[in-house]
């Protein structure tokens, strides 16, 4: 049965990236994956601490809409073979500057335990974004947006899963 999420309300809650849970990127606590995600489209200092800074990962995101956003946003970063490695039946999950930034921010945030074990605890089901709106990380409201979120999580969930089974001693 398939997984939708959006919003903090609910079971999967935990999912959004608006969910409040302070966690680390490249060092630096945060308070959402929002906030990281906002302040990577920066381009001063002063723009990007500005974000850090609001209370809310909808603040962030309400900031993030207002910056200049670093000219390679939207371009193709990394080289083919990197793009391979992030590829799902869909197609390339991290292959713009954007993507990058976001798998970055999602992946700190289930090095989590507690939320490791939410996301892991999610079995094998498909996970979709359920925003209305968004086409590109959600579903879209028809359906057929990319879910680039939703398959990024997939993606890390089977990855947690075969370190975990890796690291479980075989009998």
């Amino acid at each position: 049965m398939t997984i939708r999420f959006y919003g903090l309300k609910g079971k999967h809650g935990f999912l959004s990236n608006f969910y409040p849970y302070i966690f680390k990127v490249d060092d630096r606590p945060v308070l959402s994956v929002e906030h990281s995600y906002q302040a990577a489209k920066a381009t001063t200092v002063k723009d990007q601490e500005l974000i850090f800074g609001t209370p809310t990962a909808a603040a962030a995101k309400a900031w993030g809409q207002k910056i200049k956003v670093r000219a390679d946003w939207d371009q193709i970063v990394g080289t083919p073979e990197l793009h391979a490695k992030f590829q799902d039946e869909w197609g390339f999950v991290v292959q713009l500057a954007k993507d990058f930034f976001m798998f970055k921010a999602v992946t700190a945030k289930f090095q989590v335990p507690e939320l490791r074990q939410k996301l892991l605890a999610t079995g094998d089901e498909p996970l979709v974004g359920a925003s209305p709106t968004d086409y590109y990380w959600g579903a879209g409201k028809t359906g057929t947006g990319q879910n680039k979120l939703g398959r990024m999580l997939m993606l890390i969930r089977a990855r947690e899963r075969s370190l975990n089974d890796s690291s479980s001693p075989q009998v």
